[in-house]
């Protein structure tokens, strides 16, 4: 669990840009909510283990300490935003584990959708820029939005795992599945021959999205990416990589997929990080 935790950090400073007092206590309140539950296993602690029955366990730990209301809200948004955040890794089984509990009011935002029109001028951005940076750019962005991957997907991409021929590449939720990625090959392509070998300075390294050192991207190299391009556009709120993830998730249950097409498409263990999206009305018209 404790490596979870640590990637929800890294995500929190990386993608949502939070501060060094913020990082600190979400560190020491999911501690304190990982320390309590292990004691309760008496072992190893791992996000599939977390159950029901266990959230109910540090919940009443919580209210047997008298905390101050603020304080009990406060861990219990770190917690849910944990949980939130592991459902959107697809580290869960259980579902819908903070739903009936007796809590102080914690108010969960919507997370941030961009409309097919912006969707479309932010993959367009980078296209037909005559420089090896634009090209991966372009790839990055179209490989992200219609494949569903995380920035670690991504970033961990290399280049034994993609089959330009065939348009395959490998699925980082299920490592003896490819995913289709024919909708995006083109820009795909045009960074594979045109902007990665200028970019590459040894054979040797096999990851295939590179930054200007030759060296592989990094999450935090994705995220500056992300936002370089959203700026240009002035699209006027905050985008991360998870966004288009978001997006997609919305722009495909708005076309009438099911929940469990989605939670597939997603490689999601629950459907149930994406129920929110089936209330949240389209922003097409707010957004941008």
């Amino acid at each position: 669990m404790e490596d979870s935790l640590n990637l929800f950090i890294r995500y929190l400073e990386i993608e949502k840009g939070r501060s060094k007092n913020t990082l600190v206590a979400y560190k020491n309140d999911l501690g304190q909510f990982i320390a309590v539950l292990r004691k309760r296993i008496e072992g190893p602690l791992h996000p599939e283990d977390l159950s029901q029955e266990l959230i109910n366990i540090f919940h009443h730990w919580l209210n047997e300490k008298n905390y101050q209301p603020s304080t009990v809200n406060r861990k219990w948004s770190a917690v849910r935003s944990f949980i939130d955040f592991l459902n959107w890794e697809g580290l869960l089984t259980a579902t819908n584990l903070l739903d009936n509990l007796d809590t102080q009011s914690v108010e969960r935002s919507l997370p941030i959708v961009l409309s097919r029109d912006e969707i479309d001028r932010l993959i367009a951005a980078p296209t037909g820029k005559d420089n090896p940076l634009a090209r991966r750019d372009a790839a990055i962005l179209a490989l992200m939005y219609f494949t569903g991957m995380r920035a670690s997907d991504i970033v961990s991409l290399t280049l034994d795992e993609l089959d330009l021929e065939r348009g395959l590449v490998r699925s980082p939720w299920s490592p003896t599945s490819v995913i289709s990625i024919l909708s995006t090959i083109d820009p795909i392509r045009d960074y594979f021959f045109n902007g990665r070998p200028h970019l590459a300075r040894v054979s040797e390294e096999r990851a295939l999205f590179l930054n200007p050192r030759g060296s592989g991207l990094t999450r935090q190299g994705l995220w500056l990416i992300v936002r370089r391009w959203v700026e240009k556009l002035d699209i006027g709120v905050k985008v991360t990589p998870h966004t288009l993830r978001h997006s997609l998730a919305k722009h495909l249950l708005d076309s009438g997929w099911s929940l469990k097409e989605v939670q597939q498409k997603l490689g999601l263990k629950s459907p149930n990080s994406i129920r929110i999206f089936l209330t949240q009305r389209d922003s097409s018209s707010e957004i941008g």
